[in-house]
Parts: C-alpha cells; sequence; structure tokens
C-alpha cells in the first residue's frame, strides 16, 4: 500500500495496474467511516479491465490524519489533489455512501476546469433531495455515534461492530479494513466528517447545477426492514431523481441489497463500471 503524499500529508492508496487499457482509471471512493479496501470485491470483478485505485482518507488505516475542517470541500480538496497524480486518460469515479456527494463534487470541479470525467457511478449515496438527511432523527443519531466511536474504539467493540457490518468479507481482508476503519484515530476522523454531513448535503441542494455531461449510474440498495422501510423508499425516490436530473442518467436498483451494495452485490456495481468503459 503506497503512500501517496498530496500536498504536506499521504494517503494510503490502493492501486491496481491494468493488463489492457492502461489510459482507464477507475477510483473509488468509501462511505464515510470506511477504509478504501471496503472495495475489494468489486475490484476483484473488474480485475484487468481498467487501473483500480482506492484510498484511505484521511485518519483511516495509515493514512495522515489532517486537523481542522473535514467536511464535504476539504474531503473533495483530497481526492482532487489524488486524481491530479494519477494521469489518467478516461476516469469513472464509484462513491458510496457518502462517498457519492464526494465524487459528484470533484466531478463538478473537473466539468469547470474542462476536465469531465468519463462517468460516476454513485453507489446508494447520500443524497440531498433526501429529506431524512435533514431530521431530528438524523441530527440525534449523528450526535449519538460522535459521542460512541472513539469510547468504542478504545475497547474494541467498535472493530467487532465492524466486523458484523461486513459479513461478506471474511479472513485477512475483514481484518484489514476492520483494522483501519475501527482505530482511535479513524474514529476521530470519521467524528469529524459527520460533522460536515449536513452542511456539505445543504451545499449541494443550494447549488443544483449538473455536475457532468457524462453518462452518471445511480444504484439503489432495494431491500429494507420494519424499521428502515420508510427511509429506504425516500432514498430511492431521491436517486430515481438524481438519474432523472442527469444529463445522461440510468437507474439500477441491486434487488438483493440494502445500503451496503458493494459487499451484497458487488457484480451490479461492476457491470455499471463496464457499462461505462465500453
Amino acid at each position: 500500500m503506497p503512500l501517496v503524499d498530496i500536498g504536506g500529508r499521504r494517503l494510503s492508496v490502493f492501486d491496481s495496474p491494468a493488463q489492457e487499457s492502461a489510459g482507464d482509471v477507475v477510483v473509488f471512493e468509501s462511505g464515510l467511516g470506511a477504509s478504501g479496501a471496503f472495495w475489494r470485491l468489486v475490484e476483484r470483478e473488474l480485475q484487468g479491465c481498467a487501473r483500480l485505485v482506492s484510498y484511505d482518507r484521511a485518519g483511516y488505516g495509515i493514512s495522515d490524519a489532517a486537523q481542522g475542517d473535514r467536511g464535504l470541500e476539504a474531503l473533495a480538496d483530497d481526492l482532487d489533489a489524488l486524481l491530479e497524480t494519477l494521469h489518467s486518460q478516461r476516469l469513472v469515479l464509484v462513491g458510496h455512501s457518502w462517498g457519492g456527494p464526494i465524487v459528484r463534487l470533484v466531478a463538478r470541479r473537473r466539468r469547470a476546469r474542462g476536465q469531465d470525467v468519463t462517468g460516476l457511478v454513485l453507489v446508494d449515496p447520500s443524497d440531498e433531495g433526501a429529506s431524512m438527511f435533514f431530521g431530528r432523527a438524523f441530527a440525534v443519531s449523528d450526535a449519538m455515534q460522535r459521542a460512541l466511536s472513539v469510547p468504542l474504539a478504545r475497547t474494541g467493540l467498535l472493530r467487532r461492530l465492524y466486523g458484523t457490518v461486513l459479513k461478506p468479507l471474511t479472513g485477512e481482508l475483514l481484518d484489514a479494513v476492520a483494522e483501519a476503519s475501527a482505530s482511535v484515530t479513524a474514529a476521530r476522523a470519521s467524528n469529524a466528517e459527520l460533522l460536515g454531513v449536513t452542511a456539505g448535503l445543504e451545499g449541494l441542494l443550494a447549488h443544483p447545477e449538473a455536475e457532468t455531461d457524462a453518462p452518471v449510474t445511480v444504484i439503489s440498495g432495494a431491500r429494507s426492514g420494519r424499521s428502515d422501510r420508510r427511509q429506504r423508499a425516500e432514498l430511492i425516490r431521491a436517486h430515481q431523481r438524481r438519474a432523472v436530473q442527469a444529463r445522461n442518467g440510468r437507474h439500477v436498483l441491486a434487488p438483493h441489497s440494502g445500503h451496503m451494495v458493494p459487499l451484497s452485490e458487488p457484480e451490479v456495481v461492476a457491470d455499471e463500471v463496464r457499462r461505462l468503459l465500453a
């Protein structure tokens, strides 16, 4: 796992060179609290078709921690800086959960600079079109997570919780993802990011311009339990609107998945990446 300097800080990068089409690069952005190794099942599906790059955000794994604000703009700054080191000819950005807004903002910036992406794949992304992110329940959940994550990391319980969430991963891969995501430093990094979620989504809501002229796929997990049925339906509707609003949008349902589509149906994500590179 090489450490890539992005201007005074280093990020741990997982880089799988392509056997062919060396100019095609697919970059994966994880959700809040997740290591870049979270994408390994999707990367296995795509092995050899493009250069595959995932990374640990600041404070996760062995990536250097960052000081100060870690809102959406700051996270996009880091991804933007990493992309400048990759020298791609065709670039696909894939973002899961909170990674969705991050790749959308970076695509928007690149388009403004005349560096548009080849396509976006947004995997069950957080979306400002879903009112759930602005309600009291989300604020309470946010506050509880920030209060508990560091104490849980110190006791080792956070790692156990990650082991439950990451069930489709096994062996050394499960250990690597859980270890990178559940340290005290990672918990603090996650808390800092969580502080900026609502403000970041409000910023996107206030500036609804298109991120890219390239194709955009929005993938929604279709499965829900009794406790989250209403929220899941609302999020799917927001995803459908996102696809319609995109200049070249497509909405895909992952029928056997809830939120963790990259773990439960990695082939669905991989198929959409291949379609963009076809």
